[in-house]
């Protein structure tokens, strides 16, 4: 049994990798022919956690989007098919992740065993990629 399961398995990984070399020698073909990419219009919305576990929602237009024309995500670009059945794009922003609390917590002089303690705190500063972030509890 635990042996049939192992080959299972292993012919689905095989099966995977195969289908993901032949999508990307195909996309190879379409770079030099020039098709290979594409954009999908999507609707973007906003979504701002508020106090008391509250969520506002925000419309912000519609934008095109750079899809790759092939089954798998290629090049950092989703592929056409799945944008043009998932229009809509959410990003949500004032939620903070345990390792970026943590993060925060540090910098703000909290020790790393006790930040649930500084969850209150309001925090401003740049991120280590120059991105600059704002978390407020």
């Amino acid at each position: 049994m635990k042996r049939l399961l192992m080959r299972t398995v292993m012919f689905l990984v095989a099966a995977l990798a195969i289908a993901y070399a032949a999508d990307w020698s195909v996309l190879q073909v379409r770079i030099r022919r020039q098709t290979a990419f594409s954009s999908v219009q999507v609707n973007q919305f906003l979504v701002a956690q508020l106090k008391g576990h509250r969520q506002e929602y925000f419309h912000m237009g519609t934008a095109q989007q750079p899809c790759v024309r092939a089954i798998f995500p290629h090049e950092t670009d989703p592929p056409c098919w799945w944008l043009r059945r998932h229009p809509m794009q959410w990003n949500v922003v004032g939620v903070m992740m345990p390792e970026a609390r943590r993060e925060t917590a540090e910098t703000n002089g909290c020790e790393a065993t006790n930040y649930p303690k500084c969850d209150g705190m309001k925090y401003s500063g740049a991120r280590a990629d120059g991105s600059k972030t704002v978390y407020r509890r």
